[in-house]
């Protein structure tokens, strides 16, 4: 289990984003990530991932031509696949 830090480094961003993540409710406790207390701590395997990927990516758009920001090519280099 990796703190809000370690979590954040891991997927290349700011700890202060994850933050605004988990109180805008992009990230939901229990999903993405376990709270106790005032401690949060997020899991990191295959399944937690391609979860948290699904679930952050925009849904596409209508032009194939539209640029799309997507998680999954950053989520699995940092994954090792």
């Amino acid at each position: 289990m990796l703190s809000i830090s370690e979590f954040a480094k891991r997927i290349g961003v700011c700890s202060n984003t994850v933050r605004k993540c988990i109180s805008s409710g992009k990230l939901i406790v229990g999903e993405h990530y376990l709270n106790v207390g005032r401690v949060y701590r997020f899991a990191w395997s295959r399944t937690c991932v391609e979860k948290l990927m699904r679930d952050l990516s925009p849904a596409p758009a209508c032009s194939p031509h539209h640029p799309v920001f997507n998680y999954g090519p950053l989520l699995y280099n940092f994954m090792g696949v």
